[in-house]
């Protein structure tokens, strides 16, 4: 595989997973921590922000998926695989 299209799926990796461990799972957290009156989840949101999530998680998945196959190289396959499971476990920590 090119050198190129390898270092762009990792970096579409690495910009993914830090939008995952950035987001908030509730955009109104931070009510609490400025009033400690307003119950923590007192406040509900959409749940755009899990659906948005689930999105930057299916293109982080497919671009590892697309190296994983594309690679002749065993670590590499190895580590593509890892790092898929790894995303999918941030993800349902935080999410589900």
């Amino acid at each position: 595989m090119k050198t190129l299209a390898r270092i762009f799926a990792y970096v579409v990796y690495l910009a993914g997973f830090a939008i995952l461990l950035i987001m908030q799972t509730n955009k109104y957290d931070w009510m609490h921590d400025m009033d400690p009156s307003i119950p923590a989840g007192s406040i509900q949101d959409t749940g755009n922000a899990a659906i948005f999530a689930l999105f930057v998680l299916i293109v982080i998945a497919i671009a590892q998926l697309i190296l994983l196959l594309a690679t002749r190289k065993k670590l590499e396959k190895i580590l593509s695989a890892g790092l898929i499971l790894l995303a999918f476990a941030v993800w349902a920590v935080r999410f589900w």
